[in-house]
């Protein structure tokens, strides 16, 4: 089944977007993070990690982040370092929050209704603060969130629900009654929502706003819609199951994101809930259950070998350790990295390092006691360097790796000015054979 919908996405998935678009929920993030240093983590969940991982490398999909998985992460307070790595590995972009993603939808709904032209609520900017086919560059910032207290506030929204529904269970609330319940709450709190936030509104524009509530624009609204949909049937279909304080958070994740996901992985109850009304916008459910994560891992290698990047690199880079200078290897990977930025967005480059065994490592001041490698903080590949190799082969070993149509030598390290990885691309396009001094080669000679 997951070769099969791997070989129809072009037509199911990825509508609005080129890349394959994965979500991932905390406990999956977290999983991957343990993977290296827990022998009782699954081996599903490395491997999916290293899919994932080369699936965003390789321009064919993105992982996504948000705040809820920055709250999610400021909660695991010894994993959280590990766990934010993780993510930034997977991918830079971001999810806008989901009060702005309803607002988002809820006022296109109401241009509808009103008969004014009203943008798509689906298109990937309701969603994404930046279009997750282009190429991001970024670093990750700490915003401390363990300061606030969402452990306590998360323990008490679970106790309340869960009174709630051992009070709807007692009372024998359907499904479809509870439904109607949450649906009817719903218009109510836009209403006040409006009126907060715009003050007060005459007789007329309240009759219009209430019309609007009673509306198919605004049934048809998709994290509303999925929201009362998951609370209904969480408060009324599971009487054996106490509400969890993830419930809430995983609720408004899937909410608000599912409709602009290929793939959404969460835990197994959620995913049982959602399992139905996520169909209506072409993503595909997995869990955390071994039978899944396998399901997972078939899907992705079948996607992975089935599509073509998206971009491919204008240049690639390949530095070799020099005869001399080394001990400014720190500062010459910082210079390419920055040349590697000012390509752009939609011409980009890669860069490899080859390791001989007896280049520096570095320590910083941010980071005591962990070493850094001597190509830093950058986006950098590594290559062993085999002992004595001839320049032949390791320009065969270049070939073997280089995406991009061209790729140039770096054997010493010289001051490269800012726009030294476009000006590479650019004479390798007019058939120059250096750059700066530098050899350039064709992959295929």
């Amino acid at each position: 089944m997951a070769l099969c919908l791997a070989s129809c996405y072009a037509v199911v998935m990825g509508k609005r977007i080129q890349k394959l678009v994965v979500y991932l929920d905390q406990n999956f993030v977290s999983e991957m993070s343990k993977a290296d240093v827990n022998e009782k983590v699954r081996p599903e969940f490395k491997e999916i990690y290293e899919l994932l991982r080369q699936g965003f490398v390789d321009e064919k999909l993105v992982v996504p982040g948000s705040l809820l998985h920055d709250i999610e992460s400021s909660l695991a307070t010894h994993l959280k370092d590990r766990i934010v790595s993780y993510q930034h590995y997977l991918g830079k972009v971001r999810l806008y929050r989901p009060d702005e993603i309803r607002n988002t939808q809820t006022f296109a709904a109401l241009d509808r209704f009103m008969g004014r032209t009203s943008d798509d609520p689906l298109q990937p900017k309701a969603a994404f603060l930046d279009h997750p086919d282009q190429r991001r560059f970024g670093i990750s910032v700490d915003s401390h969130l363990e300061r606030y207290n969402f452990r306590e506030s998360r323990h008490r929204t679970s106790k309340d629900l869960d009174e709630l529904r051992q009070r709807l269970i007692r009372d024998k609330v359907t499904y479809d009654r509870q439904l109607t319940i949450e649906q009817k709450t719903q218009r109510d709190q836009f209403v006040q929502t409006y009126c907060r936030y715009c003050g007060p509104v005459s007789e007329e524009k309240g009759k219009e706003l209430t019309a609007f509530t009673e509306s198919a624009d605004f049934a048809s609204i998709p994290l509303l819609r999925i929201e009362a949909h998951l609370f209904a049937s969480i408060l009324t279909r599971n009487p054996d199951r106490q509400i969890k304080p993830s419930d809430v958070t995983d609720i408004d994740a899937l909410s608000a994101y599912a409709p602009y996901i290929d793939v959404f992985c969460t835990d197994a109850f959620m995913a049982d809930q959602l399992r139905g009304i996520v169909k209506e916008y072409g993503a595909t459910l997995f869990h955390a259950k071994t039978n899944s994560l396998r399901e997972l891992k078939t899907f992705l290698e079948g996607y992975l070998s089935s599509v073509e990047p998206i971009r491919r690199p204008s240049m690639t880079a390949f530095v070799l350790p020099p005869k001399e200078r080394r001990d400014e290897s720190f500062q010459f990977f910082y210079r390419l990295g920055t040349a590697l930025q000012a390509m752009g967005m939609n011409e980009y480059g890669e860069l490899y390092a080859f390791d001989d065994g007896a280049m520096p490592k570095y320590e910083l001041s941010q980071l005591p006691g962990t070493p850094v490698p001597f190509y830093g903080l950058q986006d950098v590949k590594r290559i062993d360097l085999p002992h004595k190799a001839t320049e032949e082969e390791i320009l065969e070993i270049c070939r073997e790796h280089c995406r991009s149509d061209h790729f140039i030598l770096i054997d010493e390290y010289k001051e490269i000015p800012d726009t030294f990885m476009l000006g590479a691309a650019m004479c390798a396009e007019s058939n120059g054979d250096s750059a700066h001094g530098y050899r350039i080669f064709k992959k295929r000679p």
